[in-house]
C-alpha cells in the first residue's frame, strides 16, 4: 500500500499499524517517508540513489523516530541529505563510517594496553630518569603505562579523575 500525502502531525498520528509495514511518501518531498511497523513504532526515512541514474545504488537512510522527532524537522533533515546525495556525497556510507571510527572507550582501551612510553617523557620514578644519555633499545622496550605509575596516579585513574 503506497500513499502520497503532506506529512504532518495529523497525518502521523492518525496512521494506523497494518498486518505489514507500509510506508507513506510526502507529497512536497520527493525520497521522503513514513514507516509505520506492524508494532506500530512510526518512523522518518529517506530513500536515495547514490551516483544517480536508475541503475545507481538505492540507499534508505532512517532519520528518526516519531516522537523524538517531529514531521518538520524530520523533513529539514530528508532536505539536507537529499542535497548530499544529489551533490555526489553518500550521506549513509559517511554515518557508516563514523560508527566505525574508534570510540573514547576503545582509545582508553589502547592506551591502558600499551601505554604511552616516549622515550623524553618517562613516568617519575622510572628507571632511566636520572640518565642524561638517550636510553638504549632495552629501556625502550621497558613497559610502561598504568601498570607503572606511581600509586597515587593509579588511585587517582580509579576514582575517575
Amino acid at each position: 500500500m503506497e500513499k502520497r500525502t503532506k506529512l504532518t502531525k495529523r497525518v502521523v498520528d492518525a496512521a494506523e499499524p497494518a498486518n505489514k509495514r507500509y510506508e507513506i511518501w510526502d507529497s512536497e518531498l520527493a525520497g521522503f517517508g513514513l514507516r509505520i511497523e506492524e508494532s506500530g513504532k512510526k518512523s522518518f526515512f529517506v530513500r536515495y540513489r547514490v551516483g544517480g541514474g536508475r541503475r545507481a545504488t538505492r540507499r534508505n537512510m532512517t532519520i528518526g523516530n516519531y516522537g523524538a522527532v517531529t514531521p518538520e524537522k524530520a523533513r529539514g533533515e530528508a532536505k539536507k541529505i537529499l542535497g548530499q546525495a544529489a551533490n555526489g556525497h553518500d550521506p549513509a556510507d559517511a554515518r557508516n563510517a563514523r560508527r566505525r571510527e574508534m570510540t573514547l572507550g576503545e582509545l582508553v582501551d589502547l592506551y591502558e594496553q600499551k601505554g604511552l612510553c616516549h622515550p623524553a617523557r618517562r613516568p617519575a620514578g622510572s628507571a632511566h630518569e636520572a640518565d642524561d644519555e638517550a636510553p638504549d633499545a632495552a629501556a625502550a622496550a621497558e613497559p610502561c603505562g598504568p601498570a607503572t605509575w606511581p600509586q597515587e596516579d593509579k588511585r587517582r585513574s580509579a576514582q575517575g579523575c
